[in-house]
């Protein structure tokens, strides 16, 4: 059984089935999947990829959305696998965004700017 997720800043917790259960929720939700159609089946899915690993195993966060994305096929829920993908690829490009914006913006000021703003004196 899953014990711990390693997440991608490297923190390692504790593995957490309701915030699986809840994504895959989203997901049939975005494709348009009503409740009566899928029923259990986020709660079913999230405990088989909880069992699927030797007890006290540490995975990483990528392996469970591929575990997610093969059980929502096998399920025969294509649609809302799709719509799970989108939503992660939309949720990677938007944790990488603020950070490459500061970088850059690091990288582009110039040395003056960095120094009056370090000293609280106006770059202007």
């Amino acid at each position: 059984m899953i014990e711990k997720v390693i997440k991608r800043d490297g923190r390692i917790v504790k593995f957490n089935r309701k915030k699986i259960r809840d994504a895959i929720e989203n997901a049939f939700e975005t494709a348009g999947v009503s409740l009566e159609e899928y029923g259990a089946i986020p709660g079913i899915i999230a405990k088989e990829i909880e069992n699927s690993k030797p007890d006290g195993t540490t995975v990483n966060v990528d392996d469970i959305h591929k575990a997610v994305e093969k059980q929502l096929t096998k399920h025969g829920f294509k649609d809302a696998r799709k719509a799970y993908k989108v939503c992660r690829t939309k949720r990677d490009i938007a944790r990488k965004a603020p950070s490459r914006k500061a970088f850059k913006e690091i990288i582009e000021a110039k040395p003056s700017e960095v120094t009056r703003e370090n000293a609280n004196m106006n770059a202007d």
